[in-house]
């Protein structure tokens, strides 16, 4: 019976291990973000200091700079003033589809950001 139980066990270890080591665990595949077409005006998620953002390709010229948008309290704004920054192209996660509106003060959703 316990030869039976480890044999189990061990079975199992496999099975996790393979399907870790076969299966897509990017950061892109887990968020559903597509490539990044590096395009202007182009919407995307990025890292900067440990963290996530949204923010649109406003220059690709000499490196990439991106206007970032701030998050407030559930949803997402663009600030008063552009914090526009020159970032690194590793920096960018994907490429995310169109923010949704969600009050008319200027307030958006961000799905791929949600469970975040």
């Amino acid at each position: 019976m316990e030869e039976l139980m480890t044999n189990e066990i061990k079975e199992t270890n496999e099975v996790e291990t393979t399907s870790v080591t076969k299966g897509q665990t990017s950061l892109e595949y887990v968020l559903h973000l597509k490539e990044c077409s590096r395009e202007l005006d182009e919407h995307v998620v990025f890292r900067y200091e440990e963290e996530f953002f949204s923010g649109k390709i406003v220059s690709t010229e000499s490196g990439m700079k991106i206007s970032s948008m701030q998050w407030s309290l559930k949803s997402w704004k663009w600030p008063n003033e552009p914090d526009v920054m020159e970032y690194l192209w590793e920096d960018v996660v994907g490429h995310i589809g169109t923010r949704k509106l969600v009050c008319r003060r200027g307030f958006y959703a961000v799905p791929e950001l949600q469970n975040i």
